[in-house]
């Protein structure tokens, strides 16, 4: 027998889903939008598909395009933007996508990132940056750091999704004798709007 007096579930940010499907020209366009040029730009985000850089979330069937979220169309548009500064690298940019996508579990720093009366994270860092400057006008940034150790030779490329005045923490420890040999930040405010506002105009409509 159920207990009537027990509160229903919390449902998860952005269940159920949140916008529309995006296809990877649907996703061309908006990094075409910020000024990339349309074929570069589809390259581009079929390289990041093919190497799952992004993630399908529906696989098209007969003539029906794959369908990716707002949070792939996001990343794909990231990732672009550190194409727009040279970083043509696979384990850079392998990188960077997972700091997209995968939150990190350093001393429970991420669950600042929930969103008021949600009891959890949503699926990926992302998703929280996207909304955030949607809805909250936050800015958010990629940072990518690359560090050489001079003793060994090794290469650690440590990335990290994080809102202005959080710290930078990364998924990768660089070894104690390494230095950094470069850093890059993306500021997301302006490279993810076209996805923003194609959210937006989906919700004016329905």
């Amino acid at each position: 027998m159920t207990d009537q007096t027990e509160q229903p579930q919390e449902s998860l940010f952005a269940y159920p889903r949140l916008g529309p499907n995006f296809s990877i020209k649907d996703i061309a366009n908006a990094i075409a939008t910020i000024g990339v040029p349309y074929p570069t730009a589809h390259g581009r985000v079929k390289i990041y598909a093919k190497f799952r850089f992004i993630h399908v979330r529906e696989k098209g069937v007969t003539t029906q395009p794959n369908g990716y979220d707002f949070s792939d169309a996001a990343a794909a548009c990231v990732l672009s933007a550190l194409q727009e500064a040279g970083v043509q690298d696979h384990e850079v940019l392998q990188a960077a996508s997972q700091a997209l996508y995968a939150w990190t579990d350093s001393d429970g720093r991420d669950s600042v990132y929930r969103l008021p009366g949600q009891a959890h994270l949503p699926r990926h860092p992302i998703d929280r940056a996207v909304f955030g400057i949607w809805r909250f006008e936050e800015n958010w940034s990629l940072h990518v750091d690359v560090w050489r150790d001079p003793q060994t030779g090794n290469r650690t490329i440590n990335c990290d999704l994080v809102q202005f005045g959080r710290p930078n923490i990364g998924q990768a420890k660089p070894e104690d004798s390494a230095f950094p040999a470069v850093s890059l930040v993306v500021p997301l405010d302006w490279v993810v709007r076209p996805v923003i506002q194609k959210l937006h105009t989906a919700q004016v409509v329905h």
